[in-house]
């Protein structure tokens, strides 16, 4: 079989050096069906699916100057769902994929290294996944232009790296950023992080938004950063107190790009609570920084500053070896250092109408790191949004706050955990 080859896209470069067993930089979706996962049709799904798309059919290779992808042709074996998922991806115990597919009753779960997608291109895969399953499971399941029905790949669209078909422009230069506030918790003793999901309506979240001006993603990255805030910098002599909260935004639909790779502009909205505001300012601030985040030079300026650090001569013909102490010095001076913590929205994730009562819910996990050590993750499915926290410490009050004040909002709120959390 011919193989590909496929250099990492832009923002893929930075996480090969910096990835640990406590950096995993890995993300999940898991689904929740009406009926218990048969492993040989899931098995059987994933095969047809690695023939469609073949950037998924890869593995990590080192090479001279830089790493890259490679078409893979060992097997991809489906696994039970192990007590903790959240884990680095090593090549040893996945035949070298980049993704790993688990079953547990009832349940799908996918996680992915984020060198080889993002948010967007693995949700993507796991609904196009779902829908091979249903289909071999012998129910009349139909794309509806959501899923692409055809066999044949477009390897050349999946291969491509957006990034550098769009940095063009110079853009507007940004400032270097001060260290943001990190919440110190106490670790855990045993291997895997705490997490808690939320099932709400969304049209609830949206009318409690729009009462403040906002978009959801505004008002729930203010009411993150504000948590942060009353629950571990009001009224404490800590020296810093900067809040920053990472913000991903989806390039895709500003150009136009189908992309399965990387392809997301990270927007910090901060504040430095030294100067204390009330949470309706928060509300405004991340409003305008949001706004003012998305303005196309400013756009343009990030995406020209992190090509031509790529394509730097000197840079370019450094051993790899060399790249990766720069790229971890680097990653920790302007990477997890300067946020608190993350918020990641997917928005309202998009399926046949044919999944309605085969697919019951789906949610969305980030994997805690050491230095990003919990995250907020959501996404909306069939009217209901399911809000996630994943953390890798005890303590659970920045979530208490966070979910008390949407329960005061009147928002109706399920709760669930994996009860790893104490009573602090």
């Amino acid at each position: 079989m011919k193989k590909y080859w496929y250099p990492l896209d832009n923002a893929a470069k930075i996480y090969p050096p910096n990835t640990n067993a406590s950096s995993p930089f890995v993300f999940s979706f898991t689904a929740r069906l009406n009926e218990e996962v048969d492993p040989e049709v899931l098995q059987q799904a994933l095969n047809e699916l690695l023939l469609k798309m073949p950037t998924f059919k890869t593995r990590l290779k080192r090479g001279i100057f830089w790493y890259y992808l490679e078409s893979n042709n060992k097997p991809f074996i489906v696994k039970p769902q192990p007590a903790h998922y959240l884990k680095q991806i090593t090549p040893d115990s996945n035949n070298g994929y980049l993704f790993e597919i688990f079953y547990r009753n009832t349940t799908v779960t996918a996680n992915f290294y984020h060198a080889l997608t993002d948010g967007t291109g693995g949700v993507n895969f796991f609904i196009e996944l779902l829908f091979e399953y249903f289909k071999l499971r012998g129910y009349a399941v139909e794309s509806e232009g959501v899923i692409r029905p055809s066999a044949a790949p477009y390897v050349i669209e999946e291969s491509d790296d957006p990034f550098r078909a769009v940095a063009n422009k110079r853009g507007k230069q940004l400032k270097t950023e001060p260290l943001a506030y990190k919440f110190k918790g106490t670790p855990f003793n045993h291997d895997g992080c705490g997490i808690i999901m939320s099932s709400c309506p969304v049209a609830q979240v949206k009318e409690v938004a729009a009462k403040y001006g906002a978009t959801i993603t505004e008002y729930l990255s203010a009411l993150y950063m504000y948590s942060i805030y009353v629950t571990c910098l009001k009224g404490k002599p800590i020296k810093n107190k900067r809040v920053n909260i990472l913000v991903p935004i989806n390039l895709r639909k500003r150009y136009l790009s189908n992309t399965v790779r990387n392809f997301a502009l990270f927007l910090r909205l901060k504040h430095d609570f030294k100067t204390p505001i009330t949470f309706e300012e928060c509300i405004t601030l991340c409003k305008t920084q949001m706004e003012e985040g998305s303005k196309e030079d400013v756009v343009e300026g990030i995406l020209h500053s992190n090509v031509q650090l790529e394509k730097n001569p000197f840079l370019k013909i450094t051993p790899l070896f060399l790249k990766d102490i720069v790229m971890k010095l680097v990653y920790l001076r302007v990477g997890e250092n300067l946020q608190s913590g993350n918020l990641s929205n997917l928005g309202l994730l998009k399926t046949p109408k044919c999944f309605e009562g085969k697919l019951l819910d789906i949610t969305f996990l980030i994997a805690p790191t050491k230095n990003a050590a919990q995250n907020f993750t959501m996404l909306g499915y069939d009217g209901r949004l399911y809000i996630t926290s994943a953390r890798g410490y005890v303590e659970t009050r920045i979530e208490r706050e966070f979910f008390s004040q949407l329960a005061k909002e009147g928002i109706d709120l399920t709760l669930y955990s994996n009860y790893w959390e104490t009573d602090l």
